[in-house]
């Protein structure tokens, strides 16, 4: 039963991911040439914020209704809203609906990394989060080429009317396929002792810093590197159409085989290291290669997503063997990783842009990344030898305080 739910939740996973991703690569385009490129980030910023806020309240949400109706709700909020959006050609409008897609898009994610883990055992974990993993990126290697054909015969104002026909279809999809689950476990704590328990574990503090880190690599290839494409004179269609999905391809295969090699060898420490120490040097290569040629951008944007998907899946392995289906608000943390990401880092890096050049928001983004390498060093591996060390210290630790 729960391998059956797990294989629906997938193609939903596949069919939320692909609205989402229609519009995330060119929204950067769409809001600056409305707003100006110097204040997108207080759009970003303020929807990380307001998103954050929902998703903290996500234990309270699961004690008092059921996953499933909270989610059908956030699907109709966000169909109606994406209709909302793809009709008004007003500032104040665009802006306020854009925030809210971002919120329900974000939240929605969420909640299917909930379900997913309700249903996971922590023996195949990194099989199957590199399989939602997948999931979430094959949506964003075809979405490119929708993205492309809407932008070319309907224009780019028309990018928030598609995908609401796919939000239709998780929708309907969910509702036809997931009509109940397992009443989701939660420990009813304040949100307070969720961020002690998180302080005062270095392995999940790690894992969560790590992950909002690497999401800078995610903002600058969200937000910088279509910048990065239109100063070397490569049009915004053919890097949606060629070069973005020959770069997506490694999320396709790589998420699910690292998971099952790191379900076997318990080693995502080193996985984490590599993956981090690749990201370095792709960013580096953002900065300072100044060629116009497909072929080589084909060949960055490619290895970039081979380190990107190996540390984003070892760090979701990594994660959730650390945590139980219980932890419900430690997971909403997780989740709302880029989130936090984008509140943080997104008014420094545009700072960092307005009053620098894009060389330097990729210099600055891998100085950063290199601390977390030093985070990273100190954790923890999950493998059987290092959990029976610390049940050991346990063990003795409690006959000490018996003895005493």
């Amino acid at each position: 039963m729960h391998k059956l739910q797990l294989y629906h939740l997938n193609i939903y996973t596949l069919i939320l991911s692909i609205h989402l991703a229609i519009i995330v690569y060119t929204a950067s385009t769409f809001l600056s040439g409305i707003f100006g490129q110097e204040y997108i980030w207080i759009i970003y910023s303020l929807a990380a914020f307001l998103a954050l806020s929902l998703n903290f309240s996500i234990t309270s949400l699961l004690k008092n209704f059921d996953i499933v109706k909270i989610n059908n709700s956030a699907l109709i909020f966000a169909f109606i809203n994406l209709l909302l959006l793809a009709f008004t050609n007003h500032p104040f409008y665009i802006f306020t609906a854009f925030i809210i897609f971002i919120i329900l898009s974000d939240f929605m994610t969420m909640l299917a990394s909930i379900m997913t883990e309700d249903l996971s055992k922590d023996t195949v974990t990194g099989g199957i989060r590199g399989r939602f993993i997948s999931m979430q990126s094959l949506a964003y290697v075809v979405s490119p080429f929708f993205t492309a054909i809407i932008i070319k015969y309907f224009g780019i104002s028309s990018i928030f009317l598609f995908p609401s026909i796919f939000i239709l279809a998780a929708l309907i999809y969910f509702r036809l396929n997931i009509k109940s689950l397992p009443k989701i476990s939660i420990h009813d704590k304040k949100f307070s002792f969720t961020l002690k328990r998180i302080w005062k574990n270095p392995d999940i503090r790690t894992s969560i810093i790590t992950l909002i880190s690497v999401n800078t690599f995610f903002i600058a290839a969200v937000v910088f590197i279509p910048f990065k494409m239109s100063s070397m004179g490569i049009p915004l269609t053919t890097y949606l159409s060629v070069l973005l999905p020959i770069a997506l391809i490694p999320f396709l295969f790589i998420p699910s085989i690292i998971g099952h090699i790191e379900d076997k060898m318990r080693d995502e420490k080193q996985f984490i290291l590599f993956g981090i120490f690749g990201l370095l040097l792709i960013l580096l290569a953002f900065a300072l290669v100044n060629s116009s040629s497909l072929i080589i951008w084909a060949i960055i944007l490619f290895i970039s997503r081979v380190f990107a998907s190996i540390t984003e899946t070892s760090i979701n392995s990594y994660f959730f063997k650390k945590i139980n289906k219980s932890d419900t608000a430690i997971i909403s943390i997780f989740s709302s990783s880029a989130q936090i990401a984008y509140l943080i880092f997104s008014p420094i890096l545009s700072l960092v842009f307005i009053y620098g050049n894009l060389q330097t928001v990729f210099l600055s983004i891998s100085f950063f990344l290199s601390f977390v390498l030093i985070l990273v060093s100190k954790i923890h591996n999950t493998d059987n030898y290092e959990k029976h060390k610390n049940w050991k210290e346990i063990w003795r630790r409690s006959q000490a305080r018996t003895r005493t």
